[in-house]
């Protein structure tokens, strides 16, 4: 409370401190209020204010109330003039019961970890002017407000050495950031220069149905934005870890420019450090994973689940650059229709695609998928691959037009059951015919019972042989009913 204060936040304060005992109503609580500000200002230790509703405070009288509070109460109290460098003063923390921030000036150069959750009113957790005091921060976590809109209030400014370089660092050693359940989160910041995070290594969206972009130019745009995440105003030169889930709003993860092209391009440098990208329940992520210059070059796992909007995951130079990929996994997209696309610019003639690491690949219920790549005759060397899984992708008719080299897989494992027919290629084909040959067999009831599940025993197809072989048994015993069917009528006569 200072110069032309409002009674209606006094009123607050007294009734959330608990200080009028035996005052059951709000209305009761009012008038102690307004009665206490008219004795205090008829003994000159209040002001009036600009209108009845406001007071002033004496600058002597401020001080020595902030001093018995401090004193007697264990209160910290800060106003517009104050800087508080104390936080990480363990001692001035664990003495205090009731900190009071209003308009501080904060400065927190030693905090490492902040956790904001439930606060329901708050809209941000830094002002622009404040984010730059934030020098060690490296853990940010931020979950379950219902009001919060962004990180940063305002627009951040640039010093003059940065608007020569043309880029704002911000957290300079923040390692991870996280953004759970906050549905109107819209961005993270906004700034006319790229705002660089430096040291930022996880970086985990998750269920935060509003949001468009991470960085905006200013803060006029915000319901314009395009609805990508990152784009040139936003760099994350060491990102490892990308975990994004649930996130309704989210089309592009990454805006490409039609200017400029190559390994330069910020599109392709943006996620070039990424080893762990995890993307689940994107539903209006569209087409393609990422454009076709973006590079992956040290990404070892790949996880995409429930993201419908995706037809070709990614485009054949990107998948080039996948030197490092150990782990993929492709799951519930019911729209993918091939992995690989033949469709960027990539002039060359080399038509060897390699994944030298990829150890695991796991593709399931996928109904459109028709292939791994099928626009294209490439030959793919697998010289890792031990482990292929394979279920629900009923419309998978081969692996891929041209030869795939697995000199170390053996098996794919659909379900619970192990194929293999020596090639990868043949082995998806095999797993196709037996799929679509599998109707007429159960419509003429003839199965093999398998694994018992929720619903009951799941009918396994049969291979060829086996289908002989039942055949044979049905036609044995239609002649046996025919012969005892004759035998009857002849006694009957």
């Amino acid at each position: 409370m200072g110069h032309n204060s409002i009674i209606e936040d006094l009123l607050k304060h007294c009734r959330g401190l608990g200080l009028f005992h035996g005052l059951d109503t709000m209305e009761k609580v009012r008038n102690r209020v307004f009665a206490l500000v008219s004795e205090l200002k008829d003994s000159s230790f209040l002001l009036s204010g600009s209108t009845p509703e406001r007071f002033g405070m004496h600058d002597v009288v401020h001080d020595v109330a902030v001093s018995i509070a401090s004193r007697d109460h264990r209160w910290l109290v800060l106003g517009k003039e104050d800087v508080f460098e104390e936080w990480s003063n363990e001692d001035t923390m664990r003495n205090c019961n009731l900190v009071s921030l209003h308009y501080a000036k904060i400065s927190c150069p030693a905090l490492e970890k902040l956790k904001v959750k439930r606060c329901h009113k708050l809209k941000y957790v830094f002002t622009s002017s404040m984010v730059k005091s934030f020098m060690h921060l490296k853990t940010l976590y931020v979950s379950h407000c219902d009001e919060m809109e962004g990180v940063m209030e305002g627009i951040l400014a640039a010093t003059e050495e940065e608007r020569i370089s043309g880029s704002i660092r911000v957290f300079p050693k923040l390692d991870s950031l996280v953004f759970e359940i906050l549905p109107k989160l819209n961005g993270f910041c906004c700034g006319f220069n790229s705002i660089e995070f430096l040291s930022l290594r996880s970086l985990t969206v998750r269920e935060c149905p509003d949001l468009n972009t991470y960085a905006f130019d200013d803060g006029k745009n915000r319901v314009a934005s395009p609805h990508y995440l990152f784009n040139e105003k936003s760099t994350f030169p060491n990102l490892h870890l990308l975990n994004l889930e649930s996130n309704a709003r989210i089309k592009e993860i990454i805006f490409q420019s039609e200017e400029g092209g190559g390994e330069e391009n910020p599109a392709s440098m943006l996620l070039s450090q990424i080893t762990e990208l995890r993307l689940r329940n994107l539903p209006e992520l569209k087409f393609n994973l990422v454009p076709s210059l973006v590079s992956f070059r040290n990404l070892v796992t790949l996880e995409v689940s429930n993201c419908d909007g995706i037809i070709k995951l990614i485009t054949r130079s990107t998948a080039r650059s996948l030197v490092q990929l150990k782990e993929m996994s492709i799951k519930n997209c019911k729209n993918i229709e091939e992995i690989i696309e033949d469709g960027d610019d990539d002039d060359d003639d080399d038509n060897e695609i390699c994944f030298s690491q990829l150890n695991g690949l796991d593709l399931g219920s996928l109904p459109k998928l028709e292939s791994f790549c099928s626009s294209g005759n490439y030959t793919f060397e697998f010289p890792s691959l031990e482990i292929v899984k394979v279920d629900d992708c009923p419309n998978m008719k081969m692996f891929s037009q041209g030869h795939s080299n697995t000199p170390m897989l053996q098996k794919v494992q659909l379900s619970d059951e192990e194929h293999w027919e020596g090639s990868l290629n043949r082995t998806t084909q095999q797993l196709f015919r037996q799929n679509c040959g599998s109707a007429p067999i159960k419509a003429g009831f003839v199965t093999r019972v398998g694994r018992r599940n929720a619903a009951g025993f799941i009918p396994k197809p049969i291979s060829g042989a086996e289908e002989f072989i039942y055949s044979q048994c049905v036609l044995g015993l239609a002649i046996s009913l025919c012969y005892h069917w004759l035998m009857l009528e002849t006694i009957w006569k």
